[in-house]
């Protein structure tokens, strides 16, 4: 019972020495490090059919009756960025557009006349896919032009494909709604619809532009 108690009385006293210290001396040293930025993105258009690179999105000839239909071609996009927000829009530049400057105007331009337009559509996956069809609007987003009276809105949300930081990329709701992600956050897949119900007869022709930008 004696060496019980001594044993209590050197444990409590030891307890009580540590949680009376008292700091003699404090110093620091200071440490510092650079991580420098990257922000690299590059594009490639590969045929469906194939996947052969080639340098243009077609449709081809459409026949008359068409309300939907989805390019021959679809855009493999790739992206290095270790910014702390950044994303990656789509969108059309039709600065020589000639009709309403109250809607939009994203999509190809008639080459006869240039107050009509064939609106495009898009989805965005995390890996490549097969049969992407395109016969609705449903699950599918406009591509926006930089001169839309809403793009200042649309710039930094509707337009953006994905979206990330350093170590994760999350994609848009295009087909479906989010949790989704580019598991390897290296690149992402864009596939194209044109909306051809609302055009007219005729050839159409622009340029599918793509920003990475960060905040």
């Amino acid at each position: 019972m004696k060496r019980s108690f001594f044993f209590f009385l050197v444990v409590s006293v030891f307890f009580t020495w540590l949680k009376s210290e008292t700091v003699d001396v404090s110093t620091s040293v200071p440490a510092q490090a650079t991580l420098l930025g990257v922000a690299e993105m590059s594009v490639v258009v590969r045929n469906v059919s194939d996947d052969v690179a080639t340098s243009t999105v077609t449709w081809g000839s459409v026949p008359s009756t068409t309300t939907y239909k989805e390019a021959n071609q679809y855009i493999e996009v790739n992206y290095n960025d270790n910014y702390f927000s950044w994303a990656i829009r789509i969108y059309t530049n039709n600065t020589d557009w000639g009709g309403s400057t109250t809607t939009s105007r994203g999509g190809l331009i008639h080459t006869a006349t240039n107050t009509v337009r064939l609106p495009l559509l898009w989805q965005v996956y995390d890996e490549k896919e097969d049969g992407v069809q395109c016969s609705t609007t449903t699950g599918w987003a406009y591509i926006k032009d930089k001169n839309d009276p809403d793009w200042d809105d649309a710039a930094t949300s509707y337009a953006n494909i994905c979206y990330g930081g350093p170590d994760y990329c999350n994609l848009a709701n295009f087909p479906s709604d989010p949790p989704r992600t580019d598991s390897d956050n290296q690149d992402v897949y864009i596939y194209l619809g044109g909306e051809f119900k609302s055009a007219s007869g005729g050839d159409y022709s622009g340029n599918i532009c793509f920003d990475l930008y960060h905040q």
